[in-house]
């Protein structure tokens, strides 16, 4: 499996060659898109009249209670509407062009916008629907004990009891909880794998639709989910600097919140945001060319006609090609100049053969 992760990732290199500025901009599109939604939801709080008003010290808590009227619950479902009919599809048009530039066909960056023009951008969001109605009755499955232990330890009424719990029998509940939210969170992450190939096969290449793309995709991640995983924390070091600098980024809209919020970000947060931006575009084609192939590998594999990773092998394999050339090179050569020694030392042999009858004959 390292060494299939390795050969990806050099095809990845090699597909990316001369297609780098048109991959990034197939990412800028998206993020701009990204932008555009958030944007409008922070718009869309000040056309409704409201300002924060953070209350207590973590500045996440705000005096208006905007989430619990009528207006606020209007223009979020509005702006989580949006979200899902612009994100959605162009989410699945990205995969696209990837799956296409793994055929070394290079489309223009605005072919993103491709499920719009057809069904599948209806088969998109009826597949993240489905994917994440599945997934959260899987949460709520898994993490109910481990919320349950946390809440016994930090407020038991919650729970309907009448009285807390001991300091000890507290600490090895709140131990216990996040102990078992974290190996809760692994397993579902792996579990959520199984749906990992459902956007490629509604792309061009295959043209399923969402219930195939679902029943295929849980049909050949079979035995692939924990190196799905692996192969998403092989890129750690790479998208580590965007978690970071999104961090920084919650960090710099909680200090706006308790200076009083406004709808133009600081300079600090502007700076923040064009860092994103640049990182985002330099690290995320890589990650999403290597992920695409990885997928598509795990597809043709399991349906026996593996074609991603056999045309270029990767350096190493390469070096060591080459290394096994010359070896053979110089084998054939110690051959030859052996058997040159061989012939030469028959010829002779048979010279001195005949000078010695000569010899007797005269």
């Amino acid at each position: 499996n390292h060494m299939i992760r390795k050969r990806i990732k050099h095809q990845a290199k090699l597909a990316l060659q001369g297609n780098k500025g048109k991959a990034c901009a197939v990412i800028a599109i998206i993020m701009v898109v990204i932008a555009f939604v958030q944007f409008l939801d922070v718009l869309s709080f000040h056309l409704c009249g409201y300002n924060f008003t953070p209350v207590g010290e973590n500045g996440f808590i705000y005096s208006d209670n905007f989430f619990f009227n009528g207006p606020a619950i209007v223009a979020n479902i509005g702006i989580l509407i949006m979200s899902i009919v612009l994100l959605v599809p162009l989410s699945c048009g990205v995969t696209n062009w990837y799956l296409e530039l793994t055929d070394k066909k290079i489309n223009a960056p605005s072919h993103i916008f491709w499920p719009y023009e057809n069904k599948v951008g209806r088969r998109s969001i009826s597949l993240m629907l489905n994917i994440a109605i599945k997934t959260a009755l899987m949460a709520i499955i898994m993490l109910c004990v481990p919320i349950a232990l946390v809440i016994l330890a930090v407020d038991p009424t919650l729970l309907g009891l009448t009285q807390g719990m001991p300091e000890g029998i507290a600490s090895l509940s709140m131990v216990s909880g996040i102990s078992l939210g974290v190996i809760a969170v692994v397993l579902l992450t792996i579990w959520v794998n199984r749906f990992a190939l459902s956007q490629v096969m509604l792309c061009e290449k295959y043209n399923a639709t969402t219930h195939q793309a679902i029943k295929q995709s849980v049909k050949y991640t079979k035995g692939y989910k924990w190196s799905l995983l692996l192969f998403d924390l092989s890129f750690v070091g790479y998208l580590l600097p965007v978690v970071v600098i999104q961090v920084l980024l919650v960090m710099a809209k909680k200090g706006a919140v308790n200076t009083g919020y406004s709808i133009m970000p600081s300079l600090w947060t502007w700076f923040l945001i064009v860092l994103l931006c640049a990182t985002a575009v330099v690290v995320i084609p890589y990650y999403t060319m290597a992920k695409t192939m990885y997928l598509r590998y795990i597809l043709e594999k399991e349906s026996g006609e593996i074609q991603i990773i056999n045309e270029t092998p990767c350096d190493n394999e390469v070096e060591n090609q080459n290394n096994s050339e010359e070896i053979e090179k110089t084998s054939n050569l110690i051959e030859k100049s052996e058997n040159i020694d061989k012939v030469t030392s028959t010829q002779n042999r048979s010279d001195v053969w005949e000078d010695i009858t000569n010899n007797k004959g005269q």
